[in-house]
């Protein structure tokens, strides 16, 4: 009896060990999606390992500034596959159970070398960045379901940050006592 006991419950730990939901992190499954994510010119696709790819997520509704990053982040491809991601497989979102809704996001920046880790550093450190529209998906894969491709996911490109107000009025003020002084 106790070896039943043991074999059921090591059986039932094995199929809830994988009770968060999943979601097939790759920009590129015809039909379902493809996406190509481009640089600050709208035209130029990302390639190469010098910019990092994360998805971010949460249960459905969550707002974008809430959502959580989503392990691994994945480098693009070269070539004619420009501006799609390596293919990472199956990622589990956070806080949503098989067969769940999620709210993601894809969040890109430029990785400086790999000196810049995260997307917050990115922002902070006035790297260029861009993010996908939020969109809904589910059901999410799991044990017994297949993990969806990312539907709902659009095409963005990176953005160059602007200074900050603060930064441009230094600078109209330090022009006006340059300028006073002649």
């Amino acid at each position: 009896m106790k070896k039943i006991l043991l074999v059921v419950s090591g059986m039932l730990v094995g199929a809830f060990g994988y009770a968060q939901g999943t979601v097939n992190f790759n920009t590129r499954v015809i039909p379902d999606v493809d996406v190509k994510v481009f640089d600050v010119d709208g035209t130029t696709p990302l390639a190469g390992t010098g910019f990092t790819a994360q998805l971010f997520g949460g249960p459905q509704g969550t707002a974008t500034n809430s959502l959580a990053p989503i392990v691994p982040t994945a480098a693009f491809r070269t070539g004619a596959g420009a501006g799609y991601i390596v293919p990472t497989g199956n990622v589990p979102v956070a806080g949503v159970l098989e067969n769940g809704t999620a709210t993601l996001q894809l969040r890109v920046w430029d990785n400086m070398g790999g000196t810049i880790t995260s997307y917050a550093q990115a922002v902070t450190s006035n790297a260029k960045h861009g993010a996908s529209n939020a969109f809904d998906l589910g059901p999410l894969g799991g044990t017994l379901t297949t993990p969806p491709n990312l539907k709902g996911l659009l095409t963005f490109n990176l953005v160059v940050p602007e200074p900050s107000t603060i930064a441009l009025g230094i600078l109209g003020a330090a022009a006006l006592l340059l300028r006073r002084r002649k």
